[in-house]
């Protein structure tokens, strides 16, 4: 898959945030087409009302400047619709539309030995990068953010989400590796960790497991990245989720994603199945 922008060689050279910016990357593919179909391979874009410009949005909310690079590149006008936009498009312009975006992506992307790349989230819930390596049986966190805030809403439904995301590679013995910013992804991490859903691998980047009488651990030094003003903790960290989530995250799940997407009356049902046949 052709994922590393050329761009990023010279902020890697003058010692700018690499992997922060694999984010930013993936922002210049879209998922699926109207169809169903990848439009670039070895994405998989998990919630396709997600766009680019929404996890753009929640970047610039929440991170300080210069944190990321994204604005290098500018995301394809036609990525940015919603989907009842797109479908307004004829099918022929559609398709060289993705032809194009295809084009563009040969031209600016380099290989990578990554076999997928996983992207998901909701606007200003939470949003997710995961990249798998089946060879080196690894999933890297290129970005793990959960929108602060109102974290009893967003908190339960991102954990939600990254259970059913990791799940799939819990019997194949994977790791999973990163560097996380202290105030967003790594007090998240730190709780998982806690809860026994990740095992720590003490090494180079986990320099020392603190663990109370009964084995369990309470915190970790790790190697920190200080390449960014407020340093990064960098991990490996083994699967070992749970096969099904908690029966009581699970209802804290349920009742945020009642809160932020309220069940529809019948008229307004109606309303969206008249947009919907509009918009064919």
């Amino acid at each position: 898959m052709k994922i590393i922008l050329s761009s990023c060689k010279y902020h890697e050279s003058v010692g700018n945030f690499k992997q922060a910016d694999n984010n930013d990357r993936i922002l210049k593919k879209i998922a699926k087409t109207l169809e169903g179909e990848p439009i670039v391979e070895k994405l998989d874009w998990v919630n396709p009302s997600l766009r680019p410009k929404d996890i753009s949005k929640m970047e610039s909310d929440i991170y300080p400047p210069d944190f990321h690079v994204y604005e290098d590149l500018e995301v394809p006008a036609f990525l940015d619709m919603t989907q009842e936009q797109q479908s307004l498009i004829p099918k022929p312009a559609r398709d060289n539309i993705y032809r194009q975006i295809r084009e563009t992506a040969d031209e600016y992307l380099i290989d990578d030995d990554n076999d997928k790349y996983i992207v998901d989230g909701i606007n200003n819930v939470f949003y997710f990068v995961l990249s798998v390596n089946e060879r080196k049986k690894r999933i890297e966190v290129e970005d793990l953010t959960v929108v602060p805030g109102n974290r009893k809403t967003n908190l339960p439904i991102a954990l939600e989400r990254l259970h059913k995301l990791l799940i799939p590679y819990q019997n194949k013995e994977f790791s999973i590796i990163g560097s996380a910013r202290k105030t967003t992804s790594w007090p998240m991490i730190k709780n998982l960790v806690k809860q026994g859903w990740l095992i720590p691998v003490e090494g180079k980047r986990i320099k020392k497991v603190y663990r109370d009488d009964q084995g369990r651990v309470i915190d970790m030094k790790t190697r920190m990245d200080e390449r960014v003003t407020e340093g990064l903790h960098e991990f490996e960290l083994r699967l070992n989720l749970p096969s099904s989530l908690p029966e009581n995250l699970q209802k804290l799940a349920n009742e945020a994603y009642e809160k932020i997407f309220p069940k529809k009356s019948l008229l307004d049902k109606g309303i969206d199945k008249l947009k919907r046949f509009i918009g064919k």
